[in-house]
């Protein structure tokens, strides 16, 4: 009976626990790939989270940690503005080709160009070599042949059903991305609209909350002005002081002036916070309208200077108080 030699078993073993090896280090690869993607999707929750208005932070952020993941890429986060599709954050390692891509936004929102067809079909766009993609999108892939990347992939921003931008991943070698891959690149999309969905309904309820101030603040100043009338006894000073300085103060002004109009002049009504440059002597004649001047019931905003040979003012507001429809003070 033949003896095995020990050289011959030893071979066989260690053929038999190369497979093992090879697909205990592919394991624990994938294991750091998973650890690198959470790690890199729970920085974006973080800044999402302590920028809940200012959103360029959350897209920086995002676009950054795609760089990390995706080497030899350039990661970019663009919208729609209308009829075309703008670059609000791009990350590239490379700064050459970081400007040289940037320089290719803004561009026209159209389906000759892969971004548009992301954003009007509202589907992933997944190219491995834009040296051999469709006759359709040969503009937009010059734009990647420009710079020297071969392979695209662009997930759209879905806010409901409809897209608003896009997220893409532009890199230097041609193939396609693993599912783990375009499922981090979604991940990436729906945490860009969280943070753009976040900041409009903050601002929005920052503006209802605004506007229910201000109409409280009108209410309160209506009320103080009807309590003075009530308790003036027919002196009318008092009410117009109380009606100027509710108004310059609703309207965050440095001062105002109300001015009657009697017998073809203006005259001093009241004054509140008045500088001296400003300053006229009360029940004293303005000016004389002339015979064309006409008098229109409605608020007159002017955003550029008033000039006299004594004063300026910069952005003042004039408001007619009209009885049956005649300017008498303003």
């Amino acid at each position: 009976m033949k003896r095995r030699s020990k050289k011959g078993v030893g071979g066989k073993a260690k053929r038999r626990a190369m497979p093992q090896r090879r697909g205990t280090a592919r394991r624990s690869r994938e294991l750091d790939e998973a650890r690198q993607q959470q790690a890199a999707t729970a920085e974006v929750l973080q800044v999402i989270n302590n920028s809940r208005t200012d959103i360029q932070p959350v897209f920086d952020a995002i676009v950054r940690a795609g760089a990390r993941l995706f080497p030899e890429a350039a990661v970019t986060i663009a919208v729609r503005e209308g009829d075309v599709v703008k670059a609000i954050s791009i990350a590239e390692s490379d700064p050459e080709r970081a400007d040289a891509w940037r320089r290719k936004f803004p561009f026209p929102l159209t389906r000759e160009y892969t971004n548009g067809v992301a954003i009007l079909d509202r589907r992933i766009v997944d190219i491995p070599d834009v040296n051999k993609a469709s006759k359709e999108q040969a503009t937009g892939s010059r734009n990647y042949q420009d710079v020297g990347y071969r392979g695209v992939t662009i997930v759209p921003l879905m806010r409901g059903d409809e897209a608003i931008g896009a997220l893409s991943v532009v890199r230097v070698a041609p193939g396609r991305l693993a599912q783990n891959q375009i499922f981090l690149l979604k991940t990436f999309a729906n945490q860009a609209v969280i943070a753009i969905e976040n900041a409009r309904l903050l601002n929005e309820l920052r503006q209802r909350t605004a506007d229910l101030s201000e109409s409280l603040e009108q209410q309160t100043a209506t009320s103080e002005v009807l309590k003075i009338i009530s308790g003036s006894q027919g002196e009318l000073e008092p009410v117009f002081e109380a009606m100027l300085e509710n108004a310059t103060r609703i309207c965050e002004a440095n001062f105002g002036v109300l001015n009657l109009h009697e017998n073809g002049a203006f005259r001093v009504g009241a004054m509140h916070n008045v500088p001296l440059a400003f300053a006229i002597p009360p029940k004293a004649d303005i000016e004389t309208p002339s015979p064309d001047v006409r008098f229109v019931p409605k608020v007159d905003i002017r955003p550029t200077p008033i000039r006299s040979p004594r004063r300026q003012s910069r952005a003042p507001l004039m408001a007619p108080q009209c009885r049956e429809r005649a300017p008498f003070a303003g």
